[in-house]
């Protein structure tokens, strides 16, 4: 009877060992699932990434010569207020009062003014 009994033993044990490796390669199989999972989740993450770069790049670009052309817009606006077209009327009529300014400062600064009635 005692042979009987370790070889029930012997078979226990190798099911045992059996389950045991099996369930071991089942986790495995699970551990090699999840990296492959987790470096599908990082290649995903890193292509949304680039995306969102490109885009922000792309916003402030446009920003970028937006605000360069209000910039130059700004400068054109004010050169032609500084130097005005020699045939139009206004600045005529801006040399004169700009002459006429220049007199009285000309003349204040000269002790001038007192003797001039403007």
């Amino acid at each position: 009877m005692t042979w009987r009994s370790d070889a029930k033993t012997g078979n226990s044990s190798a099911v045992a060992i059996e389950a045991v490796l099996r369930a071991e390669g089942a986790c495995e199989e699970r551990i090699r699932q999840a990296r492959r999972d987790a470096a599908a989740i990082v290649t995903t993450a890193r292509a949304r990434e680039e995306a969102i770069k490109r885009r922000a790049d792309a916003r402030i670009s446009r920003a970028h010569v937006a605000h360069l052309r209000k910039i130059d817009a700004e400068i054109g606006r004010l050169e032609s207020a500084l130097n005005p077209s020699p045939d139009s009327e206004s600045s005529a009529d801006e040399s004169a009062a700009l002459a006429k300014a220049i007199a009285t400062l000309a003349a204040e600064l000269t002790g001038q003014a007192d003797d001039r009635v403007v």
